[in-house]
């Protein structure tokens, strides 16, 4: 870390060389937070000092062509926005900051991005009820691709998303309480390399109580793995599902 106020939200990829961290780091929650990041050998030796990126929260961090990108949140609520910077492996920057979304039209909070060739995906949760997910394509040094647009199909709240990137399209897991089951249901969403929607979503839980928190993952045999939080039993408990995707049909649960 930089200090020795709060090192947060810690985000880690692997450059095919040695790791790469992102964090916030400030002294709490008054505007101080910054975005540092630190390079890591594969035995865990820090590299270098950490590098001050930028100001912001919730960093999130990807490794694309021809470097890194790295996203993250700056503002509050209404008036938080969705920032994007490319960076070369040694973290030193790789074109200019773009603004991916931003209030008071398109405000957004909880940034992740995922790489997804050749471009960037940078996705985010509205922070005004009801929430929906947006995402948008950016290349590998920052210039959009595709613009901002909203990826749940939801009439009531759409959040806790979590993407992957299949090449050619891109599958989108997240909580939805469209259904009025005494709480939140997963979903998922299939969407083309331009972000749009093939077939309306489909459900992947039933129970009473929120199943949310999604975490997915791409298995070995292009099946999709699940880890999410439920609270069917009462309290919350961690669970696990996995969907299977059948040639020319969305990902469905097994």
């Amino acid at each position: 870390s930089i200090s020795d106020e709060f090192s947060v939200n810690p985000s880690l990829v692997w450059t095919g060389a040695e790791f790469v961290v992102a964090w916030q780091e400030g002294e709490g929650n008054n505007g101080s937070f910054s975005v540092a990041a630190r390079r890591v050998t594969l035995e865990g030796q820090a590299l270098g000092n950490p590098v001050n990126l930028a100001p912001g929260e919730s960093p999130s961090i990807a490794v694309g062509r021809p470097g890194l990108g790295v996203v993250w949140s700056s503002g509050d609520g209404p008036t938080t926005a969705i920032n994007f910077q490319a960076f070369n492996f040694d973290l030193s920057p790789l074109g200019t900051k773009t603004l991916v979304t931003s209030a008071p039209t398109a405000p957004g909070e909880y940034p992740a991005i995922y790489w997804n060739d050749p471009s960037f995906i940078v996705a985010w949760r509205t922070p005004n009820s009801p929430f929906s997910m947006s995402a948008a394509t950016l290349d590998g040094v920052g210039n959009t691709v595709t613009p901002a647009t909203k990826i749940t199909d939801s009439t009531k709240n759409a959040r806790f998303g979590s993407l992957i990137p299949l090449g050619d399209r891109v599958l989108v897991v997240f909580s939805d309480d469209r259904d009025n089951n005494q709480g939140y249901e997963l979903y998922s969403r299939t969407l083309d390399a331009k972000l749009v929607a093939e077939g309306a979503a489909t459900r992947i839980t039933n129970h009473i109580g929120d199943s949310t928190s999604p975490l997915a993952i791409l298995g070995p045999q292009g099946e999709i793995g699940v880890l999410f939080s439920d609270q069917r039993d009462g309290a919350a408990q961690t669970y696990f599902t996995h969907l299977v995707c059948e040639a020319g049909t969305t990902p469905s649960p097994n």
